[in-house]
């Protein structure tokens, strides 16, 4: 028997000794469940109300005036071009003299959480 077969005996034997009795794993494994359907929970939850946001029809506005003179008139007076038809609403914020508290909405910074589980990983071992 050379060094490898003592070496992979070794670590058979340290695979094989448990870290916790079977009862603590099953605490573990049950509030690991837990936990992580609360993160998911939680994560469909934050997709949802994205959803809403992004699907909403209800963020726009219309202004009607009697006429194309009357638009003309008022979009020149504050500054925009007279054929502009949508205007974003933070421009038109700032000229006339608003400022909105909630930011834009961003579309695309929604990431995969990856990283969040890669940690939890366990190696995968072949049985020979």
């Amino acid at each position: 028997m050379g060094y490898w077969d003592k070496k992979a005996e070794q670590e058979v034997a340290q695979a094989e000794t448990p870290d916790m009795t079977l009862a603590e794993y099953e605490l573990y494994a049950e509030q690991k469940l837990e936990d992580d359907g609360a993160y998911l929970s939680r994560k469909m939850q934050e997709h949802k109300e994205r959803f809403e946001k992004v699907t909403s029809d209800g963020f726009w506005f219309c202004v009607v005036f009697n006429n194309d003179d009357q638009k003309e008139e008022f979009l020149q007076s504050i500054g925009f071009d007279n054929d502009e038809r949508y205007i974003k609403g933070s421009q038109f914020a700032k000229v006339i003299g608003k400022q909105l508290r909630n930011k834009d909405f961003d579309f695309g910074k929604e990431k995969l959480p990856v990283k969040e589980f890669k940690d939890r990983a366990r190696p995968v071992r072949k049985e020979e």
